[in-house]
C-alpha cells in the first residue's frame, strides 16, 4: 500500500456540529495528542522498537537511549494532528455516529492536497494513511509515531495529518486561522448527516451563506444531504381505529 496519498485522494471529516462552526469561523484545529487520552497513541508496537539519536536529541534527551515509554509520553507532546479518513464510494453509517452524530452533525470533504495546502504554512505536517500494524525497527523521526494504530480500526481508513513542533506545544490545540478563501478551497463539500430535519439543513445552509456574504462573497462549494438518506421509504404513521 502506498501510505503517502496522492494530492487528489478524496478524504472526509466527520464532525459535531460545534467543531464545524469553529471551521467555518477560520480556525482549523489541530489536538495536541497527549490530551487525546489514548494510551495507544504512538505506542503500537513500543517494545520492537528503539529510537534513532537524532530523533532523542531533538526531544531533548541529549541523544541518548531511555525507556521507550518516557519517549513516548514527551513525543506526545511535540504533536498535533487532524483525523481524515479516506472517501471511495459511500459515506459511514458507523462514522458518523463515532465522530459525529445522526442528525446533528457535518462532514467536511476535501483533497489531501488542499489540507497539505493549508497546514504547510506552520512547517512540515505529514499527511499519510494509517498502518494497521506495529511499529519495528527504528524510529528516526517523531511523526512516525503516529501513524501506526491497532488492527481493530482497520476498517475506518483513517488518513492523518501529524505536524511536530521544535518544542512542547504550550496549549491542548494548535489554532490555525484561516481565511474564507482557504475555506473554499478546504471545504470542497458540506454534507449534512443521515436523518438530519430540513429544518437543521436550512440553518446550515443559512449560517455558511453569511458568513460568507458578511465579506460580500459566496461559498464555493456544495452543501448536500447525506447519500445514506436515498432510496428510503418513511415508515407508515398507523392510527388507531376509530381515530382518523
Amino acid at each position: 500500500m502506498e501510505y503517502v496519498p496522492a494530492a487528489g485522494t478524496v478524504i472526509w471529516r466527520y464532525m459535531k456540529l460545534n467543531s464545524f462552526l469553529e471551521l467555518l469561523s477560520g480556525h482549523l484545529v489541530q489536538t495536541r495528542i497527549d490530551v487525546l487520552h489514548d494510551a495507544a497513541e504512538g505506542a503500537f508496537g513500543h517494545k520492537h522498537i528503539t529510537f534513532a539519536p537524532q530523533m532523542l536529541e531533538r526531544l531533548g534527551f541529549n541523544g541518548k537511549q531511555t525507556d521507550a515509554a518516557e519517549v513516548i509520553r514527551r513525543a506526545r507532546t511535540y504533536a498535533a494532528a487532524t483525523y481524515w479518513f479516506e472517501f471511495e464510494e459511500r459515506e459511514s453509517y458507523g462514522m458518523w455516529n463515532v465522530y459525529g452524530r445522526s442528525g446533528e452533525s457535518v462532514a467536511i470533504e476535501t483533497t489531501v492536497g488542499a489540507l497539505r495546502e493549508v497546514l504547510s504554512r506552520d512547517g512540515e505536517a505529514r499527511i499519510e494513511r494509517m498502518r494497521y500494524e506495529p511499529m519495528r525497527g527504528e524510529i528516526d523521526n517523531v511523526h512516525a509515531l503516529f501513524f501506526h494504530k491497532r488492527r481493530e480500526y482497520k476498517e475506518e481508513r483513517e488518513i492523518r495529518s501529524v505536524q511536530v513542533y521544535d518544542s512542547p506545544i504550550a496549549g491542548t490545540i494548535v489554532d490555525q486561522r484561516l481565511s474564507l478563501d482557504d475555506l473554499n478551497s478546504l471545504m470542497k463539500r458540506i454534507i449534512l448527516a443521515p436523518d438530519s430535519r430540513q429544518t437543521f439543513i436550512e440553518a446550515v445552509k443559512r449560517i455558511v451563506e453569511s458568513v460568507f456574504a458578511y465579506e460580500k462573497r459566496r461559498f464555493a462549494g456544495e452543501i448536500c444531504a447525506s447519500a445514506l438518506d436515498q432510496d428510503l421509504i418513511p415508515q407508515r404513521t398507523w392510527v388507531s381505529e376509530g381515530h382518523e
